[in-house]
């Protein structure tokens, strides 16, 4: 596995950013495409979508805040940049902003919530996962999809974060914030009933902690499960687009780089059986 002090989770997490970002990668370069409209949705869905980059960059290169906000900053302008590009998209200086603030407030996190962990694997897992249950949300188009295919992951990133973090109201902070953002991108259920799941995967993660003295094993099986359950949806899907003579949609590739990210951060002990 790849050691987290070599950055590579967060290359990772910015390579899963710009697929999800700039989807489905059709460019007409002699048009540009600008507009200045302010969504407060967009603005939330933005910052929350740069958060896990933001804790990376702390976490694996201990790079400054004010570093951490002119590299989001960056990646937001090429982003912006080729968005207003794209006939389906186009740039907004909201989003810049937004995007280099949720990057910063990823690594006010890193600094608040997870200082001096020894458990730097399991934070480059949770925060790798939460972009994944991102896309995993945007591709559901049913209330039963999203909770089948995003629960095993949910219960992976919140165990994750559970384990990272030292102090009983900082646990708490962590993995109730994780458990909310991770539904955030629920498209097919309305905002509501995603703050409930959010609780829900909250409060069963404090449960799992509460009674079970091996949570690895736990981890093991919710993220074998994910991918089980991952793989047998995108089989299901490809027959369907098949004998529909359709196309397969570009978030299901992007899904599957996702999940190959989060098996390369995955800490070593989740994936080894324990002895005895």
């Amino acid at each position: 596995m790849m050691k987290y002090n070599k950055g590579y989770p967060a290359i990772l997490a910015a390579l899963i950013i710009l697929l999800i970002t700039l989807n489905p990668f059709q460019f007409q370069f002699n048009t540009v495409s600008w507009d200045d409209d302010f969504w407060l949705l967009d603005i939330g869905q933005n910052i929350a979508l740069f958060i896990p980059l933001g804790i990376l960059l702390r976490q694996t290169r201990t790079l400054s805040l004010g570093l951490i906000f002119l590299i989001c900053l960056g990646l937001t302008g090429l982003i912006e940049s080729l968005q207003s590009f794209a006939p389906t998209r186009y740039g907004n200086a909201y989003d810049l902003a937004s995007n280099a603030m949720g990057g910063l407030l990823g690594g006010v996190i890193a600094v608040t919530l997870f200082k001096n962990s020894p458990s730097k694997s399991f934070i480059n897992l949770s925060a790798v996962v939460l972009l994944l249950c991102w896309i995993i949300g945007l591709q559901s188009r049913t209330e039963i999809t999203a909770l089948v295919a995003l629960s095993p992951f949910a219960l992976v990133g919140a165990l994750s974060v559970h384990q990272a973090t030292f102090g009983k109201m900082k646990k708490v902070l962590a993995v109730f914030g994780w458990s909310v953002l991770c539904c955030v991108s629920i498209v097919s259920i309305i905002p509501t009933f995603r703050l409930l799941i959010g609780l829900a995967i909250f409060l069963l993660t404090v449960l799992l902690a509460r009674i079970c003295t091996r949570q690895t094993r736990i981890l093991r099986i919710a993220f074998i499960s994910g991918t089980f359950l991952f793989l047998l949806f995108l089989v299901t899907w490809i027959v369907i687009q098949l004998r529909t003579s359709e196309m397969l949609g570009h978030l299901w590739w992007i899904q599957g780089f996702a999940l190959l990210s989060a098996w390369l951060v995955v800490p070593k002990n989740i994936l080894s059986p324990e002895k005895g």
